[in-house]
This record gives structure tokens, sequence and C-alpha cells, in this order.
């Protein structure tokens, strides 16, 4: 997020679209363990989170492994359930929110996250060209299959 540049923009009336460099996912998960308080789960309980599939709900454990205590991290990581969400903060003033993903990929998340927030959210997924991922994955292949005819030439020796 560029909050710095939101104050310039926003002093002159130009509209601010804020891009989160994470999933809709992430953005969903993050909300709606804040909004319901999952940070005061009982040991062995399982939070299912209203809005979001079943699936994604949220076990005790899970809390506490991933948010053991206070971070030291200054401005780090995702932000421990308990408190709001650094990204709101950021699209504040924003018209629209532009999330790394594509709705095909991430809708229920993405849906979640535009009735939450009020906001438009555009998907801007797959930003590289299907010429690159295909040339990447003949490198791959041609790279694992290198290092296999190397491995068998060493074990001859």
């Amino acid at each position: 997020m560029m909050s710095w540049s939101k104050e310039i923009f926003m002093k002159f009336d130009i509209p601010v679209v804020s891009f989160f460099t994470s999933g809709a996912c992430a953005a969903a998960m993050e909300f709606a363990a804040w909004k319901n308080h999952v940070d005061d789960m009982k040991h062995a309980e399982i939070q299912i989170l209203p809005g979001l599939p079943e699936s994604m709900a949220l076990s005790y454990s899970e809390i506490k492994q991933n948010h053991p205590g206070p971070s030291h991290h200054c401005n780090g990581g995702p932000s421990s359930p308990s408190q709001k969400p650094r990204w709101l903060d950021e699209i504040e003033g924003s018209i629209a929110l532009l999330i790394n993903t594509w709705y095909d990929l991430e809708s229920p998340f993405i849906n979640y996250v535009i009735n939450q927030i009020e906001k438009k959210i555009w998907g801007v997924g797959q930003l590289l060209p299907e010429t690159f991922r295909k040339s990447q994955l003949q490198y791959d292949m041609i790279m694992k299959s290198g290092r296999i005819v190397n491995q068998i030439i060493q074990r001859k020796r």
C-alpha cells in the first residue's frame, strides 16, 4: 500500500485506489478473525467464520500457533487476531481496492471483503503473460532433466 501518496492525491481531489499485495483469502481471513474475536477462543474450540466457507473455520491451536504473543516486528506481518487489520487503515479514503488475485480463484473471499468494507474490488492476478509462464515451465523441465543427466553421469564414474 502506498499510503504516503494518498494525502497528496486526496489534497487535489484525485481518486485513490489501494493495492493489497496478498490474495483475497488473506484479507478475508484477517478481517473475519478480527471481527469475530477469535483470540477469545477456548482450548480445543473451532470457530466458523460467518460469511466464509465452513472449511475456513479456525481452531484454537491455529490462532495460538500463529500468534503466540506480542510481536517484536515493527509493521511486519499480519496483525494479531485481536487487532484491527492494518490494511483497513491503509485503504481509508480509497474508492476501491486492487487485490493480487482473480475472481475465478477467490470469489468467496472477494465477495466477503466487498460486503465488509463496502468498496469495489478488482482482482489483478496473473500479471505475467502466458508466454512467460510457458517459457518458465520449459526452462524448469530443462533444468530438472539436466540435473538428472548429471546425477546419472556422476554415479557411473
